[in-house]
């Protein structure tokens, strides 16, 4: 099954939006079932392990201190040993999490490439498809944007999107849930503070999405006007407009950058 493609010139869908974008890709993650499903069933031993490894370095604090462990083993040890304890049990932890984020980082890659390929595939097969008054309306650079650097972002929003909120969003819940475990009166107000950034990094996000459209946009007519005139330049030189489109293109290329700059923006 591949997702249809009603409109590949320039105009924004006014209702796009990342549920929109999921149901989109979703026939294609769909293709990659079995890789997906392991690299997220590796969410919980991931967060597992990085909640553990606070608690480890509590315990070593706690034991400096001479005060009770949570682990009943370590008040049988010596300083010395249960320093050691500790430190081979927060060993393990990080080698368990490293390998584990290995694998999964691969899987989802891997993941990620195979979309944006299928992607790729039907994009072209849709465009070689469509009428030629398409072709005399749309530059063939914007086009070229399209299949190539456009569908790469599209495979990142699961290689490094979707399934990156996922695994922070399961993490953030199981540290949250120990937090309250422990100490609930310190979680309640670690988690109020936490809600005016959380509202910040909305604010931000919202604004980042415009800018990076807006610079994916000025990249299309960088392309374009690249495109135009390595083909046409016997008619650049006829004409004498080596000057004149050299100046079009370094007004075209400063627009790209600042559009750029304002994704770094709201990025940092």
């Amino acid at each position: 099954m591949a997702a249809s493609f009603p409109n590949a010139s320039n105009s924004r869908p006014k209702d796009s939006n990342d549920w929109r974008l999921f149901l989109t890709l979703l026939p294609y993650a769909k293709r990659n079932a079995r890789m997906l499903a392991i690299a997220l069933m590796l969410l919980f031993p991931l967060a597992i392990a990085a909640a553990v490894q606070p608690i480890l370095v509590g315990q070593a604090i706690s034991i400096i201190r001479d005060e009770p462990t949570t682990f009943g083993f370590l008040r049988e040890l010596s300083l010395q040993e249960g320093l050691s304890a500790v430190a081979w049990m927060l060993l393990v932890t990080v080698a368990v999490r490293l390998c584990l984020q290995g694998v999964q980082g691969y899987l989802v890659q891997e993941v990620g490439q195979r979309i944006t390929a299928d992607i790729r595939q039907d994009l072209f097969r849709h465009v070689i498809s469509l009428a030629m008054g398409f072709f005399d309306r749309t530059p063939v650079g914007r086009l070229i944007t399209r299949l190539t650097s456009d569908v790469d972002a599209l495979g990142e929003v699961f290689s490094t999107g979707a399934v990156g909120i996922v695994s922070d969003i399961f993490s953030i819940g199981l540290l949250v849930a120990i937090m309250f475990y422990r100490q609930w009166q310190l979680a309640t107000l670690l988690l109020f503070f936490l809600l005016p950034v959380t509202g910040l990094i909305i604010f931000f996000q919202y604004k980042y999405r415009g800018a990076n459209y807006r610079a994916r946009e000025k990249l299309s007519d960088l392309n374009s006007a690249l495109q135009e005139n390595l083909v046409g330049v016997n008619i650049v030189q006829l004409f004498g407009r080596e000057g004149l489109n050299s100046k079009q293109f370094r007004r075209t290329n400063r627009k790209y950058v600042e559009a750029i700059d304002e994704t770094i923006f709201y990025d940092s």
